[in-house]
């Protein structure tokens, strides 16, 4: 399981334990990885889209007031400019297709109060096996 730390005082074992807790509630009995590069998977499927957040410093801003949430303990979680022409559940749809779709929140519709920097779309991916 790839777990990035950058700049993080919080040990790699935390970090692989709160991946660990959070898959084996989604996915019980299914051994779900998440990817190690959600934005390049997201490019790959949608190659319009327009990217505005993957990986997050646990230490930059938005990093500290959500420090155990995907865009600080791995690469799998990507935000998304919604895509013209479609909806976010066919954006999602289409991610189910060929991974794990392990988080996914239409924060252009209902955004997170504090979270929220803008209208996105947010996915965590996993890896299917």
């Amino acid at each position: 399981m790839e777990v990035r730390l950058a700049n993080s005082r919080i040990p790699f074992a935390k970090y692989e334990q709160i991946v660990r807790s959070k898959l084996d509630k989604l996915f019980p009995g299914q051994n779900v990885r998440p990817v190690s590069d959600g934005k390049a998977v997201v490019q790959r499927l949608f190659p319009n889209v327009y990217a505005t957040d993957s990986y997050r410093d646990p230490t930059s801003p938005l990093g500290r007031q959500n420090p155990e949430g995907w865009h600080s303990i791995s690469n799998a979680g990507v935000d998304v400019r919604p895509i013209p022409g479609m909806t976010f559940q066919q954006y999602v749809d289409k991610i189910r297709e060929h991974y794990y779709v392990i988080e996914a929140l239409d924060e252009a519709t209902y955004p997170i109060k504090d979270h929220t920097t803008g209208p996105h779309w947010h996915v965590v991916i996993g890896e299917k096996q």
